[in-house]
């Protein structure tokens, strides 16, 4: 799988910590929700069982890299 700009742009919705849903309004969408499963798989984005994702330390350091700071 492929980190595009538009799967970057939606990790950067989960926040620096914390278990949240990223951007609630827009989550329940199809197009949205494929995007989170796929982060997931990448390793990106941990899911806790009830709805709610945390960035993983490769999820850290691919936005990173897209900010340059790492």
């Amino acid at each position: 799988m492929k980190l595009t700009n538009e799967r970057l742009w939606w990790l950067k919705g989960f926040g620096e910590f914390g278990w949240t849903m990223g951007r609630p309004m827009m989550a329940g969408i199809k197009k949205w929700a494929a995007h989170t499963t796929a982060l997931v798989k990448m390793g990106l984005l941990e899911a806790d069982g009830s709805g709610l994702y945390r960035i993983t330390p490769a999820g850290h350091s691919a936005l990173s890299k897209e900010t340059g700071d790492g």
